[in-house]
This record gives structure tokens, sequence and C-alpha cells, in this order.
């Protein structure tokens, strides 16, 4: 039981550091990990029940560029997955040429897919270069100064309510407070 334990807290740090992005450390493991659900779908002829979830919580990375980046290499190994010969793997399995085996895979996670992306992106009507994209947009500035100013004008209204007459006007205050803010009117 003990031993479980310890195996079942190995796997759970393994697959729950929220500070990096998918892959980021061994891409290649979890390129195998996605192959074993593709290889599960090839054996039954069923779709996988699975619930995908994504939990990151990074400090040093943009939270939004972390999350395109892990979407972009989940795909990525997603379809490097689907590209795996399994009729060949099985084959190398059952007879235990392992070195055919692992090129099998190898090959497969060898593959340059992000033309295949680019391609399927285009037919939904989605941005090729999702980080460009989302660069391009503005809509990380956006957010951001409208939190920052935000966040100021709070503070100020905070401040004007406890140590300044009622009299006194906020914009007033709050160009006083913080350039930022001046600027941004």
């Amino acid at each position: 039981m003990a031993a479980c334990s310890a195996d079942s807290t190995s796997t759970i740090a393994r697959y729950a550091d929220d500070d990096l992005t998918l892959g980021s450390i061994d891409p290649y493991q979890v390129f195998r990990i996605f192959h074993e659900i593709r290889f599960f779908e090839w054996e039954t002829g069923q779709p996988a029940d699975i619930a995908y979830m994504v939990d990151q919580s990074h400090n040093l990375k943009g939270k939004i560029e972390a999350m395109i980046q892990t979407v972009t290499t989940a795909l990525e190994l997603y379809a490097k997955a689907a590209i795996v010969d399994h009729e060949r793997l099985t084959m190398c399995q059952a007879n235990c040429s392992l070195v055919d085996a692992e090129m099998c895979l190898k090959d497969a996670y060898s593959t340059d897919v992000r033309p295949i992306i680019i391609e399927w992106a285009k037919s939904k009507g989605l941005p090729e270069n999702p980080m460009e994209a989302f660069r391009e947009s503005g809509y990380l500035e956006r957010i951001t100064s409208e939190t920052i100013r935000e966040k100021c004008i709070l503070s100020i209204q905070l401040r004007v309510t406890r140590s300044r007459p009622a009299s006194r006007s906020l914009p007033v205050a709050a160009r006083k407070h913080c350039a930022w803010c001046f600027r941004m009117r």
C-alpha cells in the first residue's frame, strides 16, 4: 500500500506542475501519452472518453501567452501521435522488434506537423500563428491598461473618501495621484 501511495504521489507531482507549459521539460513523454490515447482508439475503434483539462498558473510567463504555447504544443504532439503507424507498431511489438517499434514512434515524433496544423487552422478560419495573432490583437495591452487604470481609480476613491472633503472631484485627484491614469484620459 505504501509503495502504491509513493507511486501515486510521484505521478501527481510529475503531471501536476502548474508552473510549466505542456511539454517544456519532456515533450516526448507527452507525445507518448497522446500516443497511448490514440492507440486505444485504434485498437477499440471507439473514441477515448477523456475530459482534457489544462491547469496552469504561471508566475513568470504571461498567463495568456503560456496558455497559447501549451495549446499549440498539445496540438503538435497530438498530431504527431495521430500519425503513428499502428499496424506497423503492433507487428514490431508482436515480433519483439523493439528497435523497429521505437523507430516507429520516433519517426512520427520527428515529423514536422506544423504545416498540417496551419492548413487545419485555415480551414476553421483560425489564425495560422496563434501567438502572433494574439500579440498583434493588442488584447493584452488593452486589458492590462484597463486593469491598472481601474486599480488606480479604486485606490484614489478609497483615499478620497477617507481623507479628502466630498467636494473635491475624483478626476482631479486621479490626475494628481497617477501620471499613468492622466495619460490614459
